[in-house]
């Protein structure tokens, strides 16, 4: 509960209510509880049931980089390099990669990575 608490306070006190966000872990509740909108078609983007191809084209259609949250335990995965089959995970990782993203927020689970220009912003 503590990390959810730090981690809502963090988007709020940097005005971050309101941006466009990938959630990449298991609580697809955090758009809601974060009051950020989910900038691709589904709210759990990592679930078989969000075909790989629709999650690219979703991908291919952002009009600019969102904000991207993950568990922290996802980390060795999206900033060393997705295993080998995970494609949506390689494709997270290659989102923060090409939009130069910086982690502005880490805490015990979650991560929060802006692109590059953006997290110059904060307070």
């Amino acid at each position: 509960a503590e990390s959810l608490s730090q981690l809502s306070r963090f988007i709020e006190e940097n005005d971050l209510t309101g941006s466009e966000t990938i959630v990449w872990s298991q609580a697809p509740i955090l758009y809601y509880i974060l009051d950020t909108p989910c900038a691709i078609g589904h709210f759990w983007p990592s679930l078989d049931s969000y075909p790989y191809e629709e999650f690219v084209r979703d991908i291919e259609e952002m009009e600019e980089y969102p904000m991207i949250i993950y568990q922290s335990m996802y980390y060795e995965d999206l900033i060393k390099g997705a295993p080998e089959g995970d494609r949506k995970s390689q494709v997270i990782a290659e989102i923060l990669q090409k939009g130069n993203y910086e982690e502005v927020f880490r805490n015990g689970y979650y991560t929060v990575c802006l692109p590059g220009g953006k997290a110059s912003d904060l307070n």
